[in-house]
């Protein structure tokens, strides 16, 4: 609240009383001053207004302005503490801590994890539409991939600034064959090649191949023993 006019006095106090509410007070201006500000009240809320002017001896009767409805803000607060607390091969938990300001703005959240490797499926999104809750778990994700998770805070006049961070899900064995294999025989040898598996099959790093050793060649036919007659 911004009151201008001050005039020439002593000094003004001025005082605000919450209409249907327990909020109040009182501000001092200096004789010079042609402004206040309160700071510090109830975004929504309807207050009265009433000034004085003071000599150092005497007040004058107060003047009671126009009430005055506080606005709200445009736009919902960041939330706070955003962090991981659990993370499997195909999901993540995350928690964090309500906005410590204009949280009476909030009416829920939405929760996106963005994949860091080309070839994953799009991002997966949750909207949480509730605005005391401070957990979530998101889950439909590929295992063994980095992914950049965020959450805004929703309110109706729009969204917040994202808080994020990066975190891998649990790597497990790969799920998908090698493809394109091929065999090149030589002079004793034969040169194989081959195409790692799909991205969303290998669950995380391929760090080598097995090749299964070949089975052993069939024994070599003997010839039959020849006998001489009596």
């Amino acid at each position: 609240v911004v009151i201008t006019g001050a005039g020439q006095c002593y000094w003004l106090h001025l005082y605000y009383q919450q209409i249907d509410g327990g909020l109040s007070g009182s501000v001092k201006a200096a004789e010079t001053d042609t402004s206040v500000v309160i700071t510090g009240l109830i975004a929504g809320a309807t207050f009265s207004i009433s000034v004085s002017a003071d000599s150092s001896t005497l007040s004058s009767s107060r003047s009671r302005g126009p009430d005055i409805t506080i606005q709200y803000e445009k736009v919902a607060y960041p939330v706070k503490n955003f962090e991981v607390i659990s993370v499997s091969e195909t999901s993540l938990t995350f928690s964090w801590s309500q906005p410590s300001t204009g949280a009476h703005l909030t009416t829920g959240y939405n929760l996106t994890c963005v994949p860091l490797l080309t070839g994953i499926p799009s991002p997966q999104s949750l909207p949480l539409l509730a605005p005391t809750l401070t957990s979530a778990t998101l889950s439909g994700l590929f295992s063994g991939v980095p992914y950049n998770c965020s959450i805004s805070t929703i309110s109706d006049r729009g969204s917040s600034l994202p808080a994020s961070l990066c975190i891998t899900t649990n790597e497990s064995a790969p799920s998908g064959s090698p493809e394109m294999l091929d065999a090149v025989p030589g002079e004793r040898e034969v040169e194989f090649s081959w195409s790692p598996p799909p991205v969303t099959q290998r669950n995380g790093v391929i760090t080598s191949y097995l090749s299964p050793a070949p089975p052993p060649p069939p024994p070599f036919p003997h010839s039959p023993s020849s006998q001489s007659g009596p």
